[in-house]
């Protein structure tokens, strides 16, 4: 199964091998795998993506809320792959940054910290 590609420049656009993602993926859902996707320089405590997506709801709810979220993303971008975008742990989750997978915005700050670095 190929990587997966975001493209968080214009609309948003979550797709591997070519197809859009499927099933039913809320807007949480989705902010949480932008949130990883661009942050994905260090793995995130769940507490703090709980507060982070939740602050209105309690701490105990709040983390229910990340468990049934990180399951539905799972279920929509890692389904079968062989490489899985999302690293989950007992304390914290991260986007994986070696499984070969394209952000449109990772690309361009990468191309822009190499123009700075151009004489």
């Amino acid at each position: 199964m190929a990587p997966l590609k975001l493209s968080l420049l214009g609309p948003l656009h979550v797709e591997r091998d070519g197809q859009p993602i499927s099933g039913p993926v809320y807007a949480k859902v989705l902010a949480l795998l932008v949130f990883l996707a661009v942050e994905s320089d260090r793995p995130h405590q769940r507490s703090a993506l709980a507060a982070l997506l939740w602050p209105d709801q309690s701490e105990d709810r709040a983390r229910h809320s990340l468990r049934q979220a990180l399951s539905t993303l799972r279920r929509a971008v890692d389904a079968g792959a062989q490489h899985p975008s999302i690293t989950v742990t007992r304390n914290t989750v991260a986007f994986n940054r070696d499984g070969g997978h394209v952000v449109d915005v990772i690309e361009l700050m990468s191309l822009l910290d190499a123009s700075d670095r151009h004489d």
